[in-house]
């Protein structure tokens, strides 16, 4: 299971929750949600397909296993936040290589490009596990 947490830096999410009330949460799931979308966007026309590219729907098994789901995070599970999983047994591999094969990262461009497309403020607080 490949999983990017979209959560705060608790300092930043104590200030978040400060100024704009129970909206931490709506945020972290926007971020997941957006991350989801960019993955399932950019599956590549050709399988197999070229190393460094994102890999091809072929069965349909990595598309379906891009969810989105509640985490725990902080001290002993104290706040929460939400996570984008890529929850196929072979993701990993596709995202970071083997030995016979290169890397077709699909989940780290999608949580980079999310990242970069949030606005100033919020993107100061968040962090991409």
């Amino acid at each position: 299971m490949l999983t990017v947490r979209w959560r705060e830096d608790l300092n930043g999410l104590q200030r978040l929750e400060y100024f704009v009330p129970r909206r931490a949460d709506d945020w972290t799931k926007a971020a997941a949600e957006r991350c989801r979308d960019i993955i399932r966007a950019s599956w590549s026309d050709k399988s197999p397909s070229a190393p460094g590219n994102p890999p091809a729907v072929v069965s349909g098994e990595l598309d379906r296993s891009i969810v989105v789901r509640k985490v725990n995070v902080g001290f002993i599970g104290s706040k929460k936040a939400h996570a984008t999983t890529a929850g196929a047994a072979y993701a990993r591999m596709l995202e970071e290589g083997t030995i016979k094969m290169a890397a077709r990262p699909f989940v780290r461009p999608a949580a980079e490009r999310t990242l970069a497309e949030l606005p100033p403020d919020p993107r100061k607080i968040f962090s991409i596990r």
